[in-house]
Formats: structure tokens, sequence, C-alpha cells
């Protein structure tokens, strides 16, 4: 087992709460130590769930940056602007086209 440590911020960098492999449980407010907080199960659990939602957003966001994520955002575009050429409901073309351009890297997808 290694001895990572797992290390969670909340409150704007206010507060982050540590362990090393779920032993020295400890809490800083401000980056002055503030609680030990060893054997509180609920906090551990937290952390715990905080970790591993943080993993799926990322897992979710490099899947959506995928080639054919990509492509079906392209398809909905054009299927749309097919649809409404004059423009219509903006908000759906906007968010397309801001979707198109982050996943290249650049300007809109125009």
């Amino acid at each position: 087992m290694s001895n990572e440590e797992t290390k969670v911020t909340v409150g704007d960098g206010k507060y982050v709460v540590t362990h090393t492999n779920g032993c020295d449980l400890k809490a800083t407010r401000n980056g002055v130590a503030w609680r030990d907080l060893m054997g509180d199960n609920l906090v551990m659990s937290l952390v715990d769930r905080i970790v591993e939602l943080e993993a799926e957003l990322r897992e979710a966001a490099a899947q959506a940056a995928s080639p054919d994520m990509y492509e079906a955002c392209k398809e909905a575009l054009r299927m749309y602007r097919a649809v409404h050429p004059a423009g219509g409901w903006q908000g759906v073309e906007d968010m397309l086209v801001d979707v198109l351009a982050r996943v290249e890297g650049k300007g809109s997808d125009e």
C-alpha cells in the first residue's frame, strides 16, 4: 500500500481535509491546522465520496471531448441549422457552437 495523501478542498479553498490511506484524517482552515478528525467516519465517507465524484466528473469530461461526441455535436448543429436556418432558438445553436469550439480548442465552428 502506498502512502498516498488524499486531499479535498471545499469552501472556495478555505477548508482542506486530508488523510493518508485512511489515517491521520485532519482539517485545516485558511491553511492553519484546525481539527483532528481521526475516528470521524462521516467525514471520511464524505471525503471518499467527493474523490469518487471528482473522478467520475473528470471521466465524463474526457468522454465529452471524444471524437464521437464531437461528431454528434457537429451533426446536431447541422440538423438544427437545417430546421432553423434563420436562427430560431438561438440558445441551442450557441450551446452547440460553444461545445464544438471547446473540443476544438479554438473559435466557433461557423
